[in-house]
């Protein structure tokens, strides 16, 4: 569970910020107003004077209340990315393989402080009702109230739409990236059937919905934004309209004409913004609660056993299951193929939730590999030692040990191509008992195996000492089982 205190207290600073700047611009009107009465009459060195120190005056405080929001909204998204290690241990967080979505979430909730700066700045902004009233009297306050009371519905509409719409991109995004990665794992596999173009019309058909959604929700915010633009300009006019017709009649001060007229314009162009930045509010909401869940497929333990499952139900199997894996502990998961082999250790390992039943897991790290285990594109040494200073000698000698003569500097792409089928497996255990697994998970990998690479492989296992899960269709190959799951 990520800490929320300290984005709480951002949030509330930067709400307080958003409303300082709100107020001191509307402060600042004052002087520019009154300077601009005195350029009118008999004093303009004066009056041009304090026209330039009241822009000044609001270039600075935006300026620096942009700055300040915008270094807050950086810090927080480098404290969410910091935190990326601990989000993308727990997989199940988001549905399997959809980390897209993680990095979309940082992006959004890194947006909340401007998010709640502006909102904080439009609620202070309705202060400048008291200014037209003052200075426009009571029809000009009118005119802006209701005027923004009619915008308001096109607000929400345009905040609904936008969230339907990225919600929905967001998902296909995800899909596409997901696709993509589909297809460059398997290019090797549709190019020896001919059938590259299958995977290539799937990614341009999944990229084309993507952009005509993207388009969609563009559309749906410009007509909302025209409306509001209109509506928001409209007051502005009337105002100046009827503060005009009091001048003409002398019924109207200019300092006051000028303050009603400006105040106007920048109330309407603070709720305007904030209008606009509405929907993101249900898109930082969302990236909140996705970057704040628990997964619930897998509860720590500190029980001395590795791993222990009590009336464990899958996805693919209604039988519950209760076994305990302890250290050293060899055990054997078996059953035919579609049994559910792969379902349970997916379960047992978080990245599915369980339908019932409750997993315990120690701290202790698991190595897992399986049929579609990959490597990391990168030399030998990057893929045993996955950024770690595990030093040269150490990942020979357990090269060695599972009978590999590889050079730490040969360069491996994702697919292991160039390497056989025994020769990956036996890599990826290799890097498992390097970076300190004491649970090793084989997923009916003992197929891929040859008698060489069998004898090789056991013998690092049992060298080992660490507790090991085999899954298998029939009997164990690699382990001598102490216990034994059937499926």
């Amino acid at each position: 569970m990520l800490s929320t205190s300290t984005s709480r207290d951002s949030l509330l600073w930067a709400r307080a910020l958003g409303a300082a700047w709100a107020i001191a611009s509307l402060a600042l009107l004052w002087p520019l107003t009154s300077g601009i009465s005195l350029i009118a009459g008999s004093v303009p060195l004066r009056g041009m004077l304090l026209v330039a120190l009241a822009l000044a005056g609001r270039f600075a405080v935006a300026a620096v209340a942009r700055a300040t929001t915008r270094s807050a909204s950086l810090d927080e998204r480098a404290r969410l990315r910091d935190s990326l290690p601990t989000l993308l241990a727990d997989p199940a967080r988001h549905n399997e393989r959809a980390h897209v979505n993680t990095l979309w979430a940082i992006d959004r909730l890194s947006e909340a402080s401007e998010f709640e700066a502006l909102r904080g700045a439009a609620a202070a902004s309705m202060v400048a009702v008291v200014v037209i009233f003052i200075g426009g009297g009571w029809m000009s306050t009118a005119i802006v109230l209701g005027l923004l009371a009619l915008s308001i519905p096109f607000y929400i509409a345009a905040g609904k739409s936008a969230a339907a719409y990225e919600e929905e991109y967001r998902l296909q995004r995800a899909q596409l990236v997901d696709r993509q990665l589909d297809v460059l794992l398997h290019s090797l596999e549709l190019r020896g059937l001919g059938a590259t173009d299958f995977g290539a019309r799937d990614v341009v058909a999944l990229s084309d919905r993507e952009h005509r959604t993207a388009m969609t929700a563009i559309r749906r915010a410009l007509r909302s934004s025209l409306v509001t633009e209109f509506l928001g300009g409209v007051s502005v006019g009337l105002v100046a309209m009827v503060v005009g017709f009091g001048l003409l009649r002398g019924t109207q001060g200019l300092r006051g004409a000028l303050l009603a007229v400006f105040a106007s314009a920048e109330l309407v162009g603070w709720v305007r913004r904030y209008g606009t930045a509405f929907h993101r509010r249900k898109a930082v909401a969302t990236a909140a609660e996705l970057l704040h869940s628990t997964s619930t497929s897998v509860v720590p333990s500190t029980d001395p056993a590795l791993l222990s499952c009590s009336d464990l139900v899958t996805r693919a199997s209604a039988t519950p299951l209760t076994f305990t894996i302890g250290p050293s502990d060899h055990l054997l998961l078996t059953g035919p193929s579609g049994s559910g082999k792969s379902t349970l250790i997916e379960t047992i390992l978080g990245w599915l939730p369980p339908v019932a039943g409750l997993v315990r897991r120690g701290q202790c790290a698991i190595g897992h590999v399986g049929v579609s285990s990959a490597l990391v594109a990168g030399t030998v040494r990057d893929n045993l030692a996955l950024g770690h200073d595990l030093g040269d000698d150490f990942l020979r000698e357990l090269l060695r040990d599972a009978a590999l003569d590889f050079d730490l500097d040969r360069t491996l792409s994702p697919d292991g191509a160039g390497l056989s089928s025994g020769e990956r497996v036996r890599l990826l255990v290799v890097r498992a008992l390097a970076n300190g697994a004491t649970l090793l998970v084989l997923d009916d990998v003992a197929g891929m195996l040859d008698g060489t690479s069998i004898s090789a492989l056991r013998a690092l296992i049992e060298a080992s000492g660490v507790a090991i899960l085999e899954a298998t269709p029939h009997e164990a190959v690699l382990i001598h089982p102490t216990s034994v799951v059937r499926l």
